[in-house]
């Protein structure tokens, strides 16, 4: 017997209309029925609008709001304020998900008594979606506030399904880009459980004109103050470990994205080698009694010794791997001579 929770699924769209049709049928054919699909239209210009309004002819479950462009954050926090659901999901306008997606998730979420549940998902088997799962048989990892912070199992906020009260105090940042890298650390704070649901039920699709398809100044930005926003957080809650990996995947990213556009990987320009190293170094500086791998305060003093520092060690890679080869040749020889 299938459980009774209303799920609100907030689906936020914005000059789609080639995939919405797909994502929009997706949903209505969840074989977990008590749904409320909130379609948000975000200022579209491209009939997207109207295609939603016929899906709400044909489904009494969907509910269409039409408002001015505000971004992505603003389309589902549009959509958080109008939803009446025991629990929370997003759906992006141009994705589609597995027909037992919310049937399996919720199934998961009481059997664990969970806050949040997550999901894998696809993004080159488009077929995904016509295996049946035996809901049984899902196999699913429970985790701690703690431990889903140390080893976040996705930022993005399409493949959860949230309970209500996450969202009680939390909205999305208008305007940003990368929005889930602003909560997301927030939204776990909140859960006491966390289950990881280890099954594909969500395909994402990845469309050339898509904000994430490349690197902007904007991308860069909002990224590395949403990253500094979860090191401040941890900060703030006393978190040690977290602390301590959210300062490294700060330093990560700045580090990443410098040699993505020295090595003209992305093309920016060559100010932000600069702006990301000041970045990187400034973090350190802030919390220079912090115990952190050296190669961190190595790129903080000079780029320049962090490359001798990444060079020596592949040196040294190389050299154990080559050490390891011989062993095993030297076994072997020896094991045709015992013979």
């Amino acid at each position: 017997m299938l459980p009774k929770e209303l799920i609100s699924i907030i689906i936020p769209i914005y000059n789609v209309k080639e995939y919405v049709g797909q994502c929009i049928r997706s949903v209505m054919e969840q074989t977990y029925p008590n749904l409320e699909i909130i379609l948000v239209d975000d200022g579209s210009n491209d009939g997207s609008g109207d295609i939603c309004e016929q899906y709400a002819k044909q489904d009494s479950r969907i509910k269409v709001y039409h408002k001015t462009n505000g971004g992505l954050s603003d389309a589902r926090n549009y959509g958080i304020d109008k939803a009446r659901g025991d629990c929370l999901a997003f759906v992006d306008g141009d994705d589609w998900i597995h027909p037992q997606m919310y049937e399996i998730m919720l199934s998961v979420m009481n059997n664990e008594q969970s806050d949040l549940v997550v999901c894998g998902y696809e993004r080159e088997d488009a077929s995904f979606s016509k295996r049946v799962i035996n809901r049984e048989q899902v196999r699913y990892e429970v985790l701690t506030k703690e431990q889903a912070l140390l080893n976040i199992p996705t930022v993005v906020a399409w493949n959860k399904l949230y309970k209500r009260k996450i969202f009680d105090e939390i909205r999305y940042p208008f305007g940003r880009l990368h929005e889930d890298e602003f909560v997301i650390h927030k939204i776990l704070w909140e859960c006491d459980k966390i289950a990881v649901v280890d099954e594909a039920l969500y395909f994402y699709t990845i469309r050339d004109n898509s904000i994430i398809a490349k690197y902007t100044s904007q991308r860069i930005e909002d990224t590395l103050a949403a990253l500094e926003s979860r090191v401040n957080f941890a900060n703030a809650h006393k978190i040690y470990d977290v602390f301590i990996v959210a300062v490294k995947g700060y330093c990560d990213y700045a580090i990443d994205r410098y040699y993505d556009i020295k090595t003209r990987k992305e093309k920016l320009d060559a100010e932000w080698l600069k702006r990301l190293w000041i970045a990187e170094r400034y973090m350190l500086e802030r919390y220079d009694n912090i115990e952190i791998p050296k190669q961190y305060r190595l790129f903080a003093k000079n780029p320049r010794c962090y490359e001798r520092w990444y060079r020596n060690m592949k040196r040294k890679e190389r050299y154990v791997g080559l050490m390891n080869r011989m062993k095993g040749a030297c076994s072997y020889i020896s094991s045709l001579y015992k013979r």
